[in-house]
């Protein structure tokens, strides 16, 4: 069963809210979608809110999400398909990894994003609270 992603556009930056249960399968599709919704608003601030998503994955899942989103978000910036955005990903443990294990995957191989528990953090890292 896929992860649903849902996008809604606020003046200053592009909300998607994913639902569903986690499976390290679905994260190239999921990505996919993420990104298509990235390049059809051309957003630069986007926040990602998984507190509907559920599950507890594994450490190799964690790095496998990571490196699978980067390995896509830079190639669609390589072609001009996204812009360079900067994500704020928002939810709960034990999804969200609280030693933030996945943002330091993804940041250090080239994606700007941190992670966040507190939806109000969150949207003040992205500057558009």
């Amino acid at each position: 069963m896929a992860i649903q992603v849902q996008g809604k556009v606020h003046s200053g930056y592009l909300e998607l809210t994913l639902k569903g249960e986690f499976d390290v399968a679905l994260v190239p599709d999921t990505a996919d979608r993420i990104l298509e919704f990235c390049g059809q608003h051309q957003k630069v601030h986007v926040l990602v809110d998984v507190f509907g998503l559920h599950g507890n994955p594994r450490f190799m899942e964690r790095f496998t999400l990571a490196t699978v989103f980067t390995a896509k978000y830079l190639k669609a910036r390589m072609s001009k398909e996204v812009p360079s955005c900067l994500f704020a990903v928002v939810g709960s443990h034990p999804l969200v990894d609280l030693k933030k294990f996945e943002e330091t995957v993804a940041k250090n191989r080239g994606t700007p994003v941190k992670t966040f528990t507190d939806m109000k953090e969150a949207l003040m890292w992205l500057g558009v609270e």
